[in-house]
């Protein structure tokens, strides 16, 4: 027999915008991977990449780019 449990959390509102703001990132940047993704994946079928360059970005690249680029990007700025 399985067991379920709810929970009820009553964040303060400093809490709330910090849950906000988490989850405006997380979609940002699912937005932003499956975007850079497709624009990969654009210039592959035109035939503007040769066969060296990747057209697609795996996760693990994408985690590179953002912590190294855009970090370094937004300190500059």
């Amino acid at each position: 027999m399985l067991k379920g449990y709810k929970t009820e959390i009553l964040p303060t509102a400093e809490q709330q915008n910090k849950i906000l703001r988490s989850i405006g990132i997380c979609r940002w940047l699912y937005n932003e991977y499956i975007a850079r993704n497709k624009r990969l994946y654009k210039l592959f079928r035109r035939g503007c990449l040769d066969e060296h360059q990747k057209y697609f970005l795996s996760a693990n690249d994408f985690d590179k780019f953002v912590n190294h680029h855009l970090k370094s990007k937004r300190q500059t700025s």
